[in-house]
Protein backbone atom coordinates (compact mmCIF):
# COMPACT_ATOMS: atom_id res chain seq x y z
CA UNK A 1 0.00 0.00 0.00
CA UNK A 2 0.99 3.60 -0.46
CA UNK A 3 0.39 6.87 1.35
CA UNK A 4 -2.22 9.47 0.45
CA UNK A 5 0.70 11.68 -0.60
CA UNK A 6 1.41 9.33 -3.53
CA UNK A 7 -2.18 9.74 -4.75
CA UNK A 8 -1.75 13.53 -4.45
CA UNK A 9 1.52 13.38 -6.43
CA UNK A 10 0.24 11.00 -9.13
CA UNK A 11 -3.28 12.38 -9.75
CA UNK A 12 -3.57 15.80 -8.06
CA UNK A 13 -6.92 16.90 -9.54
CA UNK A 14 -8.55 13.55 -8.74
CA UNK A 15 -7.07 13.56 -5.21
CA UNK A 16 -8.35 17.10 -4.64
CA UNK A 17 -11.87 16.06 -5.74
CA UNK A 18 -11.87 13.06 -3.39
CA UNK A 19 -10.38 14.98 -0.46
CA UNK A 20 -12.91 17.78 -0.91
CA UNK A 21 -15.72 15.23 -0.65
CA UNK A 22 -14.34 13.89 2.65
CA UNK A 23 -13.90 17.40 4.01
CA UNK A 24 -17.59 18.25 3.54
CA UNK A 25 -18.57 16.77 6.95
CA UNK A 26 -17.02 15.41 10.12
CA UNK A 27 -18.85 12.07 10.29
CA UNK A 28 -18.36 9.20 7.86
CA UNK A 29 -19.45 5.60 7.36
CA UNK A 30 -16.72 2.99 7.74
CA UNK A 31 -16.99 -0.46 6.16
CA UNK A 32 -14.70 -3.24 7.42
CA UNK A 33 -14.56 -6.97 6.82
CA UNK A 34 -14.93 -9.40 9.69
CA UNK A 35 -12.56 -12.39 9.81
CA UNK A 36 -15.30 -14.53 8.21
CA UNK A 37 -15.52 -12.07 5.29
CA UNK A 38 -18.89 -10.57 6.18
CA UNK A 39 -19.19 -6.76 6.12
CA UNK A 40 -19.59 -4.49 9.10
CA UNK A 41 -20.72 -0.89 8.54
CA UNK A 42 -20.51 1.75 11.26
CA UNK A 43 -21.06 5.48 11.51
CA UNK A 44 -17.78 6.91 12.76
CA UNK A 45 -15.01 9.46 12.81
CA UNK A 46 -11.97 7.61 11.48
CA UNK A 47 -8.20 7.65 11.63
CA UNK A 48 -6.78 5.57 8.78
CA UNK A 49 -4.82 2.76 10.45
CA UNK A 50 -6.62 -0.42 9.24
CA UNK A 51 -5.72 -1.45 5.65
CA UNK A 52 -9.06 -3.29 5.29
CA UNK A 53 -11.42 -0.32 5.43
CA UNK A 54 -13.54 1.54 2.95
CA UNK A 55 -14.75 4.96 4.03
CA UNK A 56 -17.85 6.63 2.61
CA UNK A 57 -18.42 10.30 3.35
CA UNK A 58 -21.67 11.89 2.14
CA UNK A 59 -21.57 14.59 4.80
CA UNK A 60 -20.59 18.26 5.35
CA UNK A 61 -18.65 18.77 8.60
CA UNK A 62 -14.89 19.28 8.10
CA UNK A 63 -12.54 16.87 9.89
CA UNK A 64 -10.52 18.05 12.88
CA UNK A 65 -7.31 17.31 10.94
CA UNK A 66 -6.45 16.33 7.39
CA UNK A 67 -3.79 13.59 7.53
CA UNK A 68 -1.55 13.37 4.48
CA UNK A 69 -0.02 10.00 5.23
CA UNK A 70 -3.01 7.64 5.08
CA UNK A 71 -2.25 4.14 3.84
CA UNK A 72 -4.03 3.71 0.50
CA UNK A 73 -4.54 0.61 -1.66
CA UNK A 74 -7.06 2.25 -4.03
CA UNK A 75 -9.22 5.36 -4.31
CA UNK A 76 -12.61 5.25 -6.05
CA UNK A 77 -14.88 8.23 -6.75
CA UNK A 78 -18.34 7.49 -8.17
CA UNK A 79 -20.77 10.09 -9.45
CA UNK A 80 -23.73 10.44 -11.78
CA UNK A 81 -22.83 11.89 -15.19
CA UNK A 82 -24.22 15.38 -15.89
CA UNK A 83 -26.66 13.82 -18.37
CA UNK A 84 -28.02 11.60 -15.60
CA UNK A 85 -27.82 8.61 -17.92
CA UNK A 86 -24.87 6.70 -16.45
CA UNK A 87 -22.40 6.45 -13.59
CA UNK A 88 -18.86 7.75 -13.93
CA UNK A 89 -16.41 5.77 -11.83
CA UNK A 90 -12.87 7.09 -11.41
CA UNK A 91 -10.32 4.75 -9.82
CA UNK A 92 -6.72 5.30 -8.79
CA UNK A 93 -4.42 2.35 -7.99
CA UNK A 94 -0.70 2.39 -7.14
CA UNK A 95 1.31 1.55 -10.26
CA UNK A 96 -1.72 1.87 -12.57
CA UNK A 97 -2.69 5.47 -11.95
CA UNK A 98 -6.06 6.98 -12.72
CA UNK A 99 -8.70 5.14 -14.76
CA UNK A 100 -12.30 6.03 -15.62
CA UNK A 101 -15.23 3.70 -16.38
CA UNK A 102 -18.78 4.58 -17.34
CA UNK A 103 -21.66 2.27 -16.45
CA UNK A 104 -25.35 2.42 -17.32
Amino acid sequence: MVSWQQVLDDAPEFAATVQARFEIRKHATMATLRKDGSPRISGTEVEFEDPRIALHSPTDDPPEATPSDWSVSEVVFTRLAPSGEHLVIQMWHPGRGLEEVQRR
